[in-house]
């Protein structure tokens, strides 16, 4: 019996403790005034990008296995199955 009355008291104590970090965290967020919060995105959140950041793009890692994806597996792209090397 003692011994369910102490870990309910810590766990009480660990979750009041959890939401106050969490408080504390998100204060400077919660009470920033700089940016306006939105209720919903913009209407044209997924307008297509503008050419010249379309063709900064065009060469990416992501841009061909976003469009290997879209296209489905018949039609990779070559440098899909290239390998890369990274030394660091």
């Amino acid at each position: 019996m003692g011994q369910d009355r102490i870990n309910e008291k810590r766990m009480q104590d660990l979750v009041l403790s959890e939401q106050d970090r969490r408080r504390k965290r998100f204060q400077a967020h919660n009470n920033n005034t700089v940016w306006k919060k939105r209720a919903q995105p913009p209407a044209d959140w997924n307008k297509p990008l503008p050419d010249w950041l379309e063709n900064k793009y065009k060469d990416t890692y992501l841009y061909h296995k976003s469009k290997e994806m879209k296209l489905g597996e018949d039609n990779k792209s070559p440098q899909a199955d290239r390998t890369l090397c990274v030394i660091s």
